[in-house]
């Protein structure tokens, strides 16, 4: 079934709360009022619950791939984890990006760097917890367009957020 995509991507990592989240019913369903036909979810180590089967909307899955480049490309949405990486990637792409904050690590600096993006207002995050909401409100829709072609603005971004001088 191809239609408007959302591609999610835990990265490397094992993040089993969004993965779950991402394929609970009122989530898939809240993907669907917002026109999207298809989910392309990439969950690495994390297990896979039993996926929900939702009429006019096609799931598929995968632990990795060498390249996520296709699957970004094919996304007009991108769900990912806050890793640095993937957010980059989403942004270089000119995708329109909710990220997903892991607030189960250690000393999190992704929850600071996905706040700064937001606030320059290239992109939308949350929690897992407030990932429903986010994605029924479609949060993801007033976000500009990241500006390419500076990439020591988002690497110094980066260091003043995680305490690099």
């Amino acid at each position: 079934m191809e239609g408007p995509t959302v591609f999610v991507t835990v990265g490397t990592t094992r993040f089993d709360a969004l993965v779950n989240t991402t394929l609970s019913l009122p989530l898939l369903s809240h993907m669907r009022a917002n026109g999207f036909r298809r989910v392309i979810l990439q969950h690495g180590n994390s297990p896979l619950p039993e996926l929900p089967s939702l009429p006019s909307l096609s799931i598929t899955t995968y632990t990795f791939k060498p390249s996520l480049a296709e699957d970004f490309a094919a996304a007009d949405l991108v769900i990912s984890h806050a890793g640095s990486g993937s957010i980059l990637e989403a942004l270089d792409m000119g995708k329109k990006l909710l990220v997903v904050v892991n607030e189960t690590l250690m000393d999190n600096h992704q929850m600071e760097l996905a706040e700064a993006l937001a606030e320059e207002g290239v992109l939308a995050w949350s929690t897992v917890e407030g990932m429903l909401d986010k994605v029924k409100d479609g949060a993801w829709q007033g976000c500009k367009p990241y500006q390419k072609g500076n990439p020591e603005a988002f690497i110094n971004l980066l260091k003043k957020e995680v305490g690099y001088r």
